[in-house]
């Protein structure tokens, strides 16, 4: 994986998310179609309700009906693996989170949620409302039923259960739901499928009403509720991102790592070489495997390019983008076919843009790119944003000599699962398989982590969880904000520890470090640190805190085998760089780690659009 760090240089681009939006309809279990023009309105993570086992969140919430430990507790759920708020007979209250922010077009909800044996479909999930009985409120049950009342005004009722059962919440299995509210309707999600349009009506005051409500209301204030269990509430500003609602229950649900990792991505046992070792392999009879690419993802893959350097330009690498189905099947089709010589065809290639760098431009340029093409070392990265699909091929020839084409189009609606293979046409690819991985962001729901005005103590503020399986690499990007003052410490902190919740029977921390060259943990002690442009003296330290307020930090966290390395690299407003390196052995190397940052005086701006997971290909 080190390779990895090494194409990053090449500039390749994080998948950015995509919003869904589909025309209004009552049916229910319709997949959702491609985004429109659907104009987004800074989004915005305002708050989370993220059950820890310690009490932090049910701290902060009242308790309207029930007994704590008896109607309400913090239970964790071993197949969820989340730690999540049960009610049995209960109903809690808290401040509202949209109250303190301004909603521009709209407001969303997002929460997993389990109904024991029987579902009351008149169970309230969550409301927004206020004690003064003349103040709007707006609710969601577990029959999907959308309410708005305020007194004096047009008051409204959807999918209630007297006339329409929805079957949105199943007993006994876990669900994903997503509720967003826009000032033109709202779009219901459920397990990642787009349950429910609404529109007409006066919506602006239902926007209005779930930013002005005093609270959020979890369960039926009368305690009618039946034994539910809800996890990881996240209220969200404006519009959902399609990463906010396309979740589903799959039994591995901490981080989605593992997730990650049992899909399909490539089909059969390694194929190392493609095409025979002689050159001789005609065109379409030697292919690499299938490679199966997920929608908001990228793929990477590295060879060498053999061919004999006296045939046609097009005698080199060939790659073909296709529906997910295997050649001469009944779902196949070619999206497009492109070659090393800025060349293809296929049913999306006309509306498609090719961009090149070192290309040549006459005859002579040709021939010597056949030349230099012989032993080439290739890097082949396909990225997927929404519907359109780039692959930038990078060529480093045995000269140094370095030819790079890119090709964009547009392909399908961006939703569904698309196939890569390589071809030799009178040459042959050896695969490099330790450069073979696949990239894909992270779910960031905490983008600010601490107080703003730093006042955040020691082990109170956290991240996210981010799981990392075995030789696989987490990228965490976020902007470092400090008073500059305090400690040398009073940066960002991470901790790479066992995949259990903090608290939980089977947390431990491998190690914790921080900007300072400093850590603690049960492996720490075996580290070793090295580093580039830190201070050897006070002066030094002092300018270290100074400059450290704003910084741009990407922590890249490798796992090989048992070894697992961390790099800081912290790029200052005013152009200094900050390198440090930590390297320790964390367990054995099979088992899935965590990791999440902490706030000391400090707080980190997430960038969640460079946080993202590479994991390989081939084991």
């Amino acid at each position: 994986m080190n390779l990895k760090r090494t194409l990053r240089e090449l500039g390749y681009c994080t998948v950015l998310s995509s919003l869904m939006l589909s025309s209004c309809s009552p049916d229910w279990g319709k997949a959702d179609p491609p985004a429109g023009d659907q104009v987004l309105a800074s989004r915005e993570v305002v708050g989370t309700f993220s059950f820890d086992g310690e009490g932090t969140v049910l701290s902060t919430m009242d308790k309207v009906v029930g007994v704590e430990g008896v109607n309400y507790a913090e239970v964790k759920n071993d197949s969820l693996k989340k730690t999540t708020l049960m009610l049995n007979g209960a109903c809690l209250r808290t401040t509202n989170p949209f109250k303190s922010v301004k909603l521009q077009n709209g407001a969303a909800v997002t929460f997993w949620v389990y109904s024991k044996d029987t579902v009351d479909l008149d169970d309230i999930l969550i409301r927004f409302g206020s004690e003064n009985a003349d103040s709007a409120e707006f609710y969601m049950t577990k029959n999907a039923e959308i309410v708005y009342n305020k007194s004096g005004q047009s008051n409204y009722d959807e999918n209630n259960p007297d006339e329409y059962k929805t079957g949105v919440i199943v007993p006994d299995q876990w669900h994903f739901i997503a509720l967003q509210v826009s000032t033109d309707g709202y779009t219901l999600y459920a397990d990642g499928i787009q349950s429910n349009v609404a529109t007409g009506r006066d919506w602006n005051a239902v926007v209005s009403a779930i930013n002005h409500a005093d609270y959020v209301y979890l369960g039926n204030t009368d305690g009618s509720i039946g034994e539910t269990y809800l996890a990881d509430i996240t209220f969200i500003r404006n519009q959902m991102q399609e990463s906010d609602w396309n979740k589903k229950y799959t039994g591995k649900e901490s981080g989605g790592s593992e997730d990650d990792k049992s899909f399909e991505y490539v089909v059969g046992d390694f194929v190392q070489v493609v095409g025979a070792e002689d050159n001789t392999s005609a065109w379409w009879s030697e292919f690499s495997n299938y490679y199966r690419i997920p929608s908001e993802s990228s793929m990477t893959f590295n060879f060498t390019n053999y061919t004999s350097g006296t045939g046609g330009n097009w005698n080199n690498w060939n790659l073909a983008i296709t529906t997910d189905d295997a050649r001469g099947g009944d779902d196949y089709s070619e999206y497009f076919v492109i070659r090393s010589d800025l060349y293809g065809w296929g049913d999306c290639y006309a509306s498609g843009t090719w961009s090149n760098e070192g290309y040549p431009s006459d005859d002579d340029g040709w021939a010597t790119f056949r030349t230099d093409m012989v032993g080439a070392d290739v890097v082949v990265n396909v990225e997927r944003s929404g519907s359109t699909v780039t692959v930038t091929a990078t060529a480093t020839c045995t000269n140094n000599t370095v030819y790079v084409e890119k090709f964009t189009t547009e392909c399908g609606d961006g939703t569904q699962v698309i196939r890569a293979f390589f071809i030799a046409d009178g040459s042959h690819l050896d695969f490099n398989k330790d450069g073979c991985f696949v990239e894909k962001k992270v779910d960031v729901t905490t983008t600010t982590v601490g107080a703003e005005d730093n006042s955040s103590a020691w082990w109170s503020e956290f991240s996210d969880y981010f799981q990392i399986p075995s030789n696989a690499e987490l990228d965490l990007a976020f902007t470092n904000y400090t008073s500059g003052t305090g400690g040398n410490w009073n940066n960002w902190n991470l901790a790479i520890t066992t995949d259990d919740e903090r608290g939980g029977d089977d947390y431990a921390e491998y190690f914790v470090i921080r900007s300072d060259l400093y850590g603690w943990g049960d492996s720490y002690a075996s580290g070793t640190w090295s580093n580039e442009g830190y201070p050897s003296d006070d002066d030094g330290w002092a300018e270290f805190r100074t400059n450290m307020v704003g910084a741009d930090v990407v922590l890249n966290i490798e796992r090989s085998g048992s070894t697992v390395t961390v790099t800081a690299t912290e790029t200052c407003t005013n152009s200094t760089v900050y390198v440090e390196k930590f390297t320790t052995d964390c367990g054995d190397g099979t088992q899935v780690i965590r990791a999440f940052l902490i706030a000391d005086g400090s707080h980190l701006g997430m960038d969640s659009d460079r946080c993202k997971i590479s994991i390989p290909l081939f084991d």
